[in-house]
């Protein structure tokens, strides 16, 4: 446990967060063991595949992370005076609409290029759109899937349309646009009373979960055997999400005004897995994506931030995970597609332990290599074409504190800042 002292002057407060760039590479791998061993069905022994589901709660709690990850990231990126400088807005303020404008550079030119070239796979090999036998051309869910809509639409047919990770990126388009009308007003929250508007976001993470568990009927999700609306509400309904991003929020502030104590990364960790083994064994599936993880996963990131904003040692800081981490959110979005394709390519199917867990390495490794290209050739000059602060203000759009010093940590998925 360390115990937070008072507030620094704004010159002398970290301004990066490397191992919170760490977490979310870490977040992400989980994610992409989810999808490599659990979707994509590459092991042929019954006992590995049984053995491999343990992966999936982990996906669930990375996606949890990047959500809260990424409203802590930006509300801590909204610094005063910036827009002053750059003329982005009035009051020292940048305007919601250059915050718009940044995060639309940061999302949509991975995620296009990304579902122009799995539109292209697709269409011409026939192939199914996630693991299992496909049909025809999912058109709808296509369309819904680029304009980033689909995570409104209950059924896996939307959810899980073209690029299957995107439904995320759809809560985070969601969550994009309620963030500068969310942020004046958690702002004038006294600092006494953020741990307690936390706890009051915490509860709305178990509200959800709890109306969501009471839903019955329709069609029921395979492998995971539960109510396809008991599967959506909770884990890719945007609104069900909201509650994780305004958390992030308030924990932001918590760390800036140097609220109360901070648990260690080790005892947030170990929460976490305990959270996760108690969960799995008692609660519903509803409780699974955020509720029953929501507390151990906050610890984290604070623990995780305070100890890079007091220089403490964190081997979240390691210079190979921090960057990895800088091209999580181009990991993030391309790693299924790159692990349909080459599954694919190697003539799909199932494979006995050791050729999966082979495969499995080779998949990581082109997943690494063609995030690092989209990364470097996409991501990164889309940031600096499109996300460069503007001479002339806006008068007609609310203030918003501009985020231009941004922190070392993408912010998706991000799912990426």
């Amino acid at each position: 446990m360390s115990d937070e002292g008072p507030e620094r002057p704004a010159e002398q407060q970290v301004e990066r967060y490397p191992s919170l760039t760490g977490l979310r590479f870490l977040c992400a791998l989980g994610v992409f063991l989810t999808h490599a061993w659990y979707v994509a069905k590459v092991f042929r022994d019954d006992r590995a595949e049984q053995a491999v589901k343990a992966v999936l709660p982990l996906g669930m709690v990375g996606v949890s992370v990047f959500f809260v990850l990424s409203g802590f990231v930006l509300t801590w990126s909204a610094r005063d005076g910036e827009g002053a400088r750059d003329g982005e807005g009035a009051r020292g303020g940048g305007s919601a609409r250059s915050f718009w404008r940044r995060r639309a550079a940061k999302v949509y030119p991975n995620h296009l290029v990304v579902w122009a070239l799995l539109f292209v796979f697709v269409l011409a090999t026939g192939s199914a759109v996630t693991g299992g036998s496909g049909g025809g051309f999912p058109w709808l869910p296509a369309l819904a899937n680029l304009l980033l809509l689909h995570a409104w639409l209950p059924g896996p047919g939307f959810t899980a349309g073209l690029n299957i990770v995107t439904w995320s990126l759809a809560v985070e388009v969601f969550c994009y646009a309620l963030f500068p009308f969310l942020l004046p007003r958690l702002r004038r929250i006294r600092p006494e009373r953020l741990w307690a508007a936390a706890g009051c976001a915490v509860l709305a993470v178990w509200l959800v979960a709890v109306i969501a568990s009471q839903f019955r009927g329709g069609r029921t999700v395979p492998d995971v055997e539960v109510s396809q609306w008991q599967f959506w509400i909770p884990y890719f309904f945007p609104l069900g999400r909201l509650p994780e991003f305004v958390l992030g929020m308030l924990l932001a502030r918590i760390v800036r005004e140097g609220r109360g104590v901070v648990p260690g990364m080790a005892l947030s960790g170990l929460a976490l897995v305990l959270a996760l083994g108690t969960a799995l064994a008692t609660l519903p599936f509803a409780f699974l994506p955020a509720a029953a993880t929501v507390v151990p996963v906050s610890g984290l990131i604070l623990s995780a931030a305070a100890a890079d904003r007091d220089g403490r040692r964190s081997w979240l800081r390691r210079p190979a995970l921090v960057r990895l981490g800088e091209a999580s959110f181009a990991f993030y979005v391309v790693h299924w597609p790159v692990v349909m394709v080459a599954h694919w390519a190697l003539g799909g199917g199932r494979w006995s332990t050791p050729v999966a867990m082979a495969a499995t390495t080779l998949f990581l490794a082109l997943s690494l290599l063609a995030a690092r290209l989209l990364h470097r050739y996409v991501e990164l000059p889309a940031m600096r074409r499109f996300a460069r602060p503007r001479r002339a203000a806006t008068p007609s759009t609310p203030p918003l504190l501009d985020e231009a010093r941004r922190p070392a940590v993408p912010v998706p998925g991000s799912t990426a800042s």
